[in-house]
């Protein structure tokens, strides 16, 4: 059986396109400004855009919080159609900080005041404490890692490991500069050694974790199989 992996972030791109056209065994979460490009792609899920101007229809994708405008649009949005929505959030630690600086609350917290947390993906997710975590498993949001985009643009390095403790994670590649096959094992693998790197201990992310946040379907074996391109595992 041949794995189907998941790619829960991928943003619209000529370069990304050209990920999606080719990796045929991935379903991928699509944020895009035209979601009716995808309809006939049977292993893609588009979410729209939120921006001033633009009529959210659907699931979405709310890149920041900075925008009150866009954010009162998704509230509204969400309560009306409870559709799914997916916000970009504590991915860098100058934009967490602003956002606490304007609101005297956390990113996560200001989501969960406004009814957005609930039933949500946060997307970035590299600068969480505990308190978010717990906030976020109990309102049931989930959690996408973006390893190769995070570190590559230097945003922060997510802590996986930890994040497992309290919520579902899931990982995705954004827009790919940094992995340009779009490659999810490769993501794991930098997770990998990004845990390693913390708890200074080769252990502390497991292949089993690994397998969970990036095959949608497919045997454990031929996952870790796959894997070993990688490294050695033991």
């Amino acid at each position: 059986m041949t794995l189907l992996l998941k790619n829960s972030f991928i943003t619209d791109s000529l370069r990304t396109r050209s990920v999606i056209a080719r990796r045929k065994n991935v379903l991928f979460d699509v944020v895009t400004d035209s979601p009716e490009d995808f309809c006939d792609a049977k292993n893609v899920k588009p979410y729209l855009i939120a921006k001033r101007g633009v009529k959210l229809r659907g699931d979405v994708f709310l890149p920041s919080l900075e925008d009150e405008e866009t954010v009162d649009a998704c509230v509204e949005h969400k309560f009306e159609t409870n559709g799914k929505i997916m916000i970009f959030a504590c991915s860098d630690l100058y934009g967490a900080g602003l956002i606490e600086s304007r609101y005297k609350l956390s990113p996560i917290m200001l989501l969960h005041k406004l009814g957005l947390l609930g039933g949500s993906t946060v997307v970035g997710g590299n600068y969480l404490d505990r308190d978010d975590l717990e906030l976020m498993a109990q309102e049931g949001a989930s959690l996408v890692l973006l390893p190769s985009y995070s570190m590559g643009y230097g945003l922060g390095a997510p802590q996986a490991s930890f994040c497992l403790k309290y919520v579902k994670c899931a990982l995705g590649t954004a827009d790919c500069k940094y992995n340009p096959s779009g490659d999810l094992l490769l993501e794991s693998y930098l997770l990998r050694l990004q845990s390693a790197l913390n708890a200074h201990d080769e252990t502390e992310f497991s292949l089993r974790q690994a397998y969970e946040m990036c095959v949608d379907k497919g045997d454990e074996s031929e996952f870790l199989r796959e894997f070993s391109r990688y490294a050695r595992i033991n």
